[in-house]
């Protein structure tokens, strides 16, 4: 998706032609995403943006704008700077929430663009970022609840618009050891529940790293590859970056908090965090502050941990980014455990035939589920559950496992789950009770995770700074630690330099191959000049944070 506020002027001037051709540019390039907004050079972007469009067929890009600011002729004449756009377009904003507002901006935005239609329609600013905590801030939310989502809803139902998004909460659960096996109907319910009621990305893979668990972590919000042989984190702990993921939320005006049921052992969180973007970090001991929370031998309750963060969020004013990293479905899976042993009756009446290891690994993940049940019986009951996403995803696959019989389980879910690298096929959801159930059939892995998260939640950013894409911009290439990588048609193993398609009988080209090859090297050695050279903090010096 290409963010068009840069066409507008932003921080420094360009001409029609210099704007348009970036647009143009990017079609070249394969982009059919395209986002803007009437405050970017008050419409400045979205006449150049409709122009650079012309060249494309309606049905052939996705095209989302804003709402929530109208824009009144100034009575000076000429081009006027903002506080953020050059040279733009001589209008007065106006913030309006309501329904003849939304209704005459959505109006405004078509003409302008000169399309007969737009995709998603974005409520822009609305709340403490753009407001302030003010009275003004309460009405201009209350004057959307009251009639703006009437007019959104409209929109929609007419087929003038397909979607509109509002700047919502942010729940991210990396869950240790998930697996498809993890999900149930019978018995872990509300896991399954959000898998089939919300967004499934179908072929979404989660690389094994040398640090499984926090490199997991680092790549999802920062979207670079990995150091192969050091422990990412540890390494990098403490050095900013600025362009990390809960950076961005904390740049939009969120609260930015982060739990873990399990202490700083392995990884230097008390570092990491915050200097990625999160203004509070709690671990096992914060939360044992607390004398009533049980103890219990081995690793904690992830239904406690969800219920710690449940407390945080409703302390929170305003809108908030929430990391939960769980720690219960840890191995080992092969010896008796608290947790492990806790729910093996209801999992005999279901599953007698699993094997003593696979019951061990369900009734950690029942405790797990029991947390997913809290977590949405709150957010339902404190009005936030129309307005707060969860994203599910693992650190890594279950280990100590025979990964044959693992992947055998669960080929009723994943029918492709199969060779070598089947087992590295994981789970990604995304769930908001509102939406529509999707599989998404597009290729991606944890790298693609921050921008895909950062464009659901309409985050600037500049995408040059991620190694990742977007999932839902079509297929990515999943590169693995030993320097293989995975796509559509098969994957490339890098010990013998040989390409291996799933269909033996489909033509593969050499130059596809190559180019591939080249990217892969490219995207590995740019993610290490990245944290050898600090780039983060001295782009920052330069660059002011959006």
């Amino acid at each position: 998706i290409l963010g068009c506020s840069g066409m507008a002027n932003m921080y420094h001037r360009m001409t029609n032609a210099e704007a348009i051709g970036i647009a143009e540019g990017a079609i070249e390039l394969g982009y059919r995403g395209f986002d803007v907004a009437p405050h970017y050079g008050a419409s400045l972007a979205e006449i150049r943006l409709g122009l650079a469009l012309r060249s494309l067929e309606r049905d052939d890009f996705v095209l989302s704008t804003k709402v929530g600011r109208l824009l009144y002729p100034r009575q000076e004449e000429g081009l006027q700077n903002g506080n953020e756009f050059y040279d733009e377009n001589p209008m007065n904003r106006v913030f309006d929430y309501s329904y003849d507002g939304i209704m005459r901006s959505y109006e405004d935005s078509i003409r302008r663009l000169g399309t007969r239609r737009i995709d998603i329609l974005y409520v822009h600013d609305i709340g403490t970022y753009a407001h302030g905590k003010t009275p003004e801030e309460r009405q201009h939310f209350k004057t959307l609840c009251d009639s703006g989502f009437k007019a959104l809803e409209e929109l929609r139902k007419n087929g003038q618009i397909k979607a509109f998004g509002i700047g919502a909460n942010e729940v991210d659960i990396m869950v240790e050891a998930m697996d498809y096996l993890a999900i149930d109907k019978d018995l872990t319910p509300t896991l399954y529940k959000m898998y089939s009621e919300g967004i499934h990305f179908s072929n979404h893979y989660t690389p094994l790293y040398s640090c499984a668990t926090g490199e997991s972590e680092l790549v999802s919000y920062l979207s670079i590859f990995p150091y192969v042989n050091v422990c990412t984190p540890n390494y990098i702990a403490g050095i900013s970056y600025y362009e990390a993921l809960p950076y961005m939320f904390k740049n939009k005006g969120y609260s930015t908090f982060a739990l873990h049921n399990w202490r700083d052992e392995f990884y230097e969180r008390r570092s990491i965090l915050p200097a990625i973007g999160f203004d509070n970090y709690y671990d096992i001991d914060d939360i044992w502050k607390d004398t009533s929370i049980p103890h219990t031998n081995g690793w904690q309750s992830d239904k406690m941990l969800i219920e710690q963060a449940i407390k945080h969020m409703g302390e929170t004013n305003g809108k908030f980014f929430c990391d939960i990293i769980t720690s219960v479905m840890h191995f080992p899976y092969d010896e008796s455990s608290y947790w492990g042993d806790y729910y093996i009756d209801q999992i005999n009446e279901v599953h007698p035939e699993w094997s003593i290891e696979f019951k061990r690994y369900m009734s950690k993940c029942m405790d797990f589920d029991a947390g997913l049940k809290v977590l949405l019986e709150y957010l339902e009951s404190s009005g936030k559950a129309d307005n707060t996403v969860i994203c599910i995803y693992p650190d890594h696959r279950p280990y100590w496992m025979d990964y044959d019989q693992v992947m055998e389980a669960t080929r009723h879910i994943d029918p492709l789950r199969f060779g070598e690298n089947g087992i590295y096929r994981s789970p990604f959801i995304i769930y908001n009770r509102t939406i529509e159930p999707e599989i998404n059939e597009n290729y991606c892995s944890t790298l693609d995770h921050a921008p895909t998260i950062a464009n659901l939640f309409n985050l600037n950013y500049d995408p040059r700074l991620f190694m990742g894409t977007d999932a839902f911009n079509g297929d990515n290439i999943i590169i693995l630690a030993n320097g293989n990588w995975i796509c559509r048609d098969g994957y490339y193993d890098a010990t013998t330099e040989k390409f291996i398609p799933n269909d033996p009988s489909a033509a593969v080209s050499d130059a596809f191959v190559s180019r591939t090859n080249a990217n892969v090297q490219n995207t590995i050695k740019i993610s290490y000049l990245i944290m050898d050279e600090d780039y983060f903090s001295k782009r920052r010096s330069i660059c002011s944070p959006r």
